[in-house]
Parts: C-alpha cells; structure tokens; sequence
C-alpha cells in the first residue's frame, strides 16, 4: 500500500513539474513574439490611439530605403556621387555625429544603415544637399510616423556634363540637341561656345530623415549646398537629428554605404 502512494505521489510530482516547464515555454514564447513586433508598427499601435490612425500611417508608409553591409563599414567608393556635411551649422564637429553606420550601441534590433547628427538647438537647422546636381524623386511632409521616417527627402545624384550643340551621337544614333531639348530639366547652355549641358542619374540616392519641415517637391533640381528642409523630430525619432542615408545602386556595391568616410575631408586620414 506504501509503495503505490509513493507511486502516486511521484507522479503527481512529474505532472506538476511538466506543467511547470510547459508554462514557462508559453511565457517564454509570448515574450519572443513581444520583443519581434516590428518597432514602427507597436509605436504606431501605441500612438494612434481608439481608432488606430498610428497604425493605419505604417501601413500607408512609404518604402524605406534597403539595408547594407556592415562589413562595408568606414569603406569609401569613387563613384559616390555624395559627399560633405549636410546641415548648415557645426560643420565637421565630429561631436555631431552621435550614431554611426552599423554602431554595436545603436538601441534598435535591427542595424543602424546612416549617421544621426545631433547637437544642443539642432531642431530647426537647415538641411543641404550632398551632391553636386541632384533631382528630388521622393518626399513626405505630412508629419506622419511613415515607417519612422518621419518627414524625409530623397535625392537622386545626377552626372552631368558640357557637350556641343548640335547632333549627338550614342549606339550610332544621332539626335539633333538645341539648346531646349537636352533631357534634363534647367540645363545651362553657353550660346557664346555653343556648348549644352547633358545629365543622366547615376542611381546613387541620399535620404534626409525626421525633418521639422521639407522645402523641396518631387521634381525639384537641387545643387550641393541647396536647402532641402529643416532638422527635426518627425518618425522615429526620440529627439530632434537628422538621420542622413546614402544608398548605392545594386551593382556596385548595392544597398546602404557608411556615410562617414565622405562626410567630411578634413577628418580623412586622421
């Protein structure tokens, strides 16, 4: 009679230790599927209240641009078309940069694919362009969280240079070119040289994000130094910075590079 209520209370002990262990893995899987919620979607559940207008501005989001490699960090390439200090104010203060492309403290599950620029009163601080001749092919200034962009402006790197007018020829086709008729829009012509200026896109993009304010359309031609919108704390942002992005075309290298090696050309070889 001993042995089979010692039988008994074994097994009770084993049930109870199982449904300990298969309550611990429910709890355990509950907290995975927590942690893996994508940030945008669980600060748009989070901000958009009763009737889940948060939720419904991730969804209507705009692409972000794709991701990189960080074994590409501090790589610097010839063909990017971008490069320089793209605020106004505190140019080349190494301070400013605050996260970097890939940065192991970055506080995110996922990696860090620019640089965070940031500084006490940065919030209102104009925003330049990066190249040399760029057009405006993406834009968004409605304030919303748009995949925690925020309001940002993308720009599409140009190359351009000074031909001839008159018949130009590729693939051996020749188009007669005047001086309206170049491809381009705001071309400068030198009627003196009866020279035009032809531009095609290299394909390279910058993206300036969280912005206060955009001052720029889709369309808009910008050169280096142009105001393209004003610092602040739209999105994804815990504070006012702006996250400046540069992604290269896929075949070469493809995907986001580290901004920081042309950021600026004092800082190279230091």
């Amino acid at each position: 009679m001993r042995l089979v209520e010692e039988d008994l209370k074994g097994t009770r002990m084993r049930m109870a230790g199982r449904f300990a262990i298969t309550l611990l893995m429910v709890l355990i899987a509950v907290l995975i599927l927590r942690l893996v919620v994508p940030a945008e979607t669980a600060h748009a559940e989070k901000i958009g209240g009763a009737n889940s207008q948060g939720v419904m501005d991730a969804k209507r989001a705009d692409p972000i641009p794709p991701g990189g490699d960080c074994r590409r960090t501090g790589w610097k390439y010839s063909i990017n078309p971008f490069s320089g200090w793209p605020l106004r104010e505190r140019v080349c203060e190494r301070s400013v940069v605050v996260w970097t492309y890939c940065s192991t403290r970055y506080p995110t599950a996922y990696p860090h694919w620019g640089v965070d620029l940031a500084f006490m009163g940065i919030e209102g601080t104009e925003v330049v362009a990066t190249t040399d001749r760029a057009i405006v092919s993406r834009m968004h200034d409605e304030g919303q969280w748009n995949g925690g962009m925020g309001n940002y402006v993308e720009l599409h790197a140009f190359n351009c240079r000074q031909e001839p007018l008159g018949p130009h020829c590729r693939d051996d086709v020749c188009v007669e070119l005047s001086a309206h008729d170049h491809g381009f829009e705001g071309p400068s012509y030198d009627l003196l040289f009866h020279m035009v200026e032809l531009c095609e896109p290299t394909h390279w993009l910058a993206t300036y994000m969280h912005l206060q304010e955009v001052t720029v359309r889709v369309g808009e031609v910008v050169e280096r130094g142009d105001v393209i919108g004003l610092v602040g704390a739209t999105g994804n942002a815990g504070g006012a910075h702006l996250h400046y992005e540069i992604t290269s075309p896929y075949d070469a290298p493809g995907g986001a590079i580290d901004p920081l090696p042309t950021l600026c050309e004092t800082w190279v070889g230091e």
